[in-house]
């Protein structure tokens, strides 16, 4: 038997499907006459459910409920479950005689009375005193039918749709105002995961506001078709952007690239479900639904791993993912109708766990920002105490350099001066004196000159304005050049200067024939210089794979010290090794060598163990 609910009191919100005989309809083709006869009871099959929850179906299931009322009332009969079903009809059966009360039909967009209230399935019913009848409801849904049906008076019911729609609008609203600070953070940084957060946050409210009915009333009255099909959209989209914010919030493609690419095949799936009510894939939503709970599962397992990875964000992230996830998970099981739907009270936790969350993902976005400010501030800060170094240093060094540059410029003067001056007065008298003062003259002013020159071709270096002729050099020739400018200096020392060719055929490379002379005469004239008596220098010339030419010019001076390596190519640093031949040194051949090797695209280095002499490589 069916049970009888009895009305009392105005005051009261009646639970009407839990107290419903539910009836299943596999013929999909029985009507409100059929069910009302006497044999209906041998075509239809009686569902032992403890809640009125059906999961997926696509048959046809009929409710049936008596209601009596002790007193006269008017009352709305409403489903405060999961309110869009394809097809619903109502029925009130008095002495026998079936009267339609309700009918709506999502497909189709109809609905049996116009209405402003917030569910889709909302009743209104008028009560006698003492006046008993017979309801079948009947429901026709592909997606999956969670009902929950009340009864209350008008003003009951109105208090009740106030409430819900200030709770809606409070959630929306902090949802808003998240979405707008992750725009605000979007536009100004470029970064892409505020842009799918905020997606997110607009999504999430449209889906709020299409489930609470405020769309449809705003923008489409009546049409149950399109709110319908908008609230798939906006679900499915709020989760793409979910699974979307999760892999790049969380630097999936650096962190964990193995989950990279199933996040975004999570989120495509998401997409493909938004699209299902336009390609005609909305009847197989379960598919979809199952997605969100695996998604869902995804995004706290990512975030778990991360925090394990030492992201220092995965602990917030991970509350607010389980919040979130959680709550999704409960809601869609609710509507594959395994689990029960709790009532009012399940809206308001769904509703404080979704702010809660929101609010630590916001959370989370500032204090990532302000750590990666920190971050940029601190860097900044190391490479403004790192110029400060360089510059004092470089000044440092310039201030050496002037210094040892003014000393070897004195020196010179100096003695062309005294010199002069000697033959200006006639403190000499013989030619022989005067001829070798002469040279003494010449000598001191071509060393002069050559310091002059290193100091001009240092200064166009460092201001980037020497400019290079490059044409096609036989490497061989050019070098045997300086061999034949070097051999008297070389046997002034009783030196030999031995030139090696590893190479098949004439090498021709394009070079600035002055410049790569310049880099060749100062290693030459280095390893002669800083060479003893009696030793040999080589200049070794081969083809290596990945260059044009490589030449070797080793000696078998004292080699370099770890400290001259270290300074070996700064411009006037003196090191070590002197000159065997009181040769002099400006300090300034192999800081310009450098350069213009550098400026051909090339490399320079050494190779030398102290005492054992050394080898310079250059590489064009």
């Amino acid at each position: 038997m069916i049970k009888t609910i009895e009305l009392d009191s105005e005051d009261k919100t009646y639970s009407i499907a839990r107290s419903s005989r539910i009836l299943e309809d596999k013929t999909n083709s029985l009507t409100i006459n059929d069910l009302i006869s006497e044999p209906y009871n041998t075509r239809f099959e009686e569902c032992k459910l403890e809640y009125p929850n059906l999961g997926i179906t696509s048959s046809t299931y009929w409710f049936h409920f008596r209601i009596k009322s002790k007193i006269s009332f008017r009352g709305f009969l409403f489903n405060i479950g999961y309110l869009f079903h394809d097809r619903l009809e109502m029925y009130r059966v008095k002495d026998g005689i079936a009267e339609q009360i309700f009918f709506s039909d999502i497909d189709k967009g109809l609905i049996s009375h116009n209405h402003t209230k917030r569910d889709r399935f909302v009743v209104p019913m008028p009560f006698q005193e003492n006046d008993i009848n017979d309801y079948y409801l009947a429901i026709k849904d592909r997606e999956g039918t969670t009902l929950f049906l009340e009864l209350s008076s008008e003003e009951n019911f109105l208090k009740r749709q106030a409430a819900d729609s200030l709770r809606v609008g409070i959630v929306s609203g902090i949802f808003f105002l998240a979405s707008i600070f992750a725009l605000i953070i979007y536009l100004r940084d470029k970064y892409i995961p505020y842009l799918f957060f905020f997606l997110l946050n607009c999504f999430f409210i449209l889906s709020m506001l299409c489930h609470n009915g405020s769309l449809q009333i705003l923008l489409w009255p009546g049409n149950l078709k399109l709110n319908h099909d908008f609230f798939i959209f906006s679900c499915f989209m709020t989760s793409a952007f979910s699974f979307l914010f999760t892999t790049y919030f969380l630097q999936l493609k650096e962190r964990l690239p193995s989950f990279h690419v199933p996040g975004l095949i999570l989120s495509a799936i998401m997409i493909i479900g938004a699209l299902s009510p336009i390609i005609g894939l909305d009847q197989f939503l379960i598919v979809f639904y199952f997605s969100i709970i695996l998604g869902s599962a995804f995004e706290i397992m990512v975030s778990i791993m991360s925090l394990r990875k030492g992201y220092v964000l995965g602990l917030p992230f991970l509350v607010s993912r389980l919040l979130f996830s959680s709550s999704l998970i409960v809601f869609e099981l609710v509507k594959l109708g395994w689990l029960p739907y709790l009532g009012i009270s399940y809206d308001i936790m769904f509703d404080l766990l979704l702010c809660l969350q929101v609010i630590l993902m916001a959370f989370v976005i500032t204090d990532y920002k302000y750590k990666v400010e920190i971050g940029k501030l601190e860097e900044e800060k190391d490479k403004a105490k790192q110029r400060n170094e360089e510059l004092f240093n470089a000044n440092k060094v310039k201030m050496e350099f002037l210094g040892m540059a003014s000393h070897d410029l004195k020196g010179p003067l100096r003695n062309i001066t005294s010199l002069a001056s000697f033959i200006e007065n006639k403190q000499i008298n013989k030619e022989e004196e005067i001829i070798q003062m002469s040279s003494m003259i010449r000598q001191t002013s071509e060393k002069l000159a050559n310091l002059v020159k290193d100091l001009l071709d240092n200064t166009a270096l460092e201001m980037g304005k020497l400019e290079l002729k490059l044409e096609e050099l036989d490497i061989l020739k050019a070098i045997q050049i300086i061999i034949d400018q070097y051999e008297f200096e070389a046997k002034r020392k009783n030196q030999t200067i031995h030139m090696v060719v590893n190479l098949e055929k004439k090498l021709k490379v394009a070079l600035d024939e002055i410049r790569f002379s310049q880099v060749i005469e100062n290693l030459v004239s280095n390893a002669i210089k800083f060479s003893p008596y009696g030793k040999n220098v080589w200049i070794i010339v081969s083809k290596p794979e990945n260059a044009s030419v490589l030449i070797e010019i080793k000696d078998e001076g004292p080699g370099f010290t770890e400290d001259d390596k270290q300074f070996l190519f700064n411009y006037y640093k003196k090191l070590s090794a002197k000159p065997t031949g009181k040769e002099n040194s400006s300090g300034l051949g192999l800081s310009i060598v450098k350069k213009i090797v550098q400026l051909h695209n090339g490399r320079i280095w050494l190779e030398s163990e102290h005492g054992k002499g050394a080898s310079f490589f250059v590489e064009f």
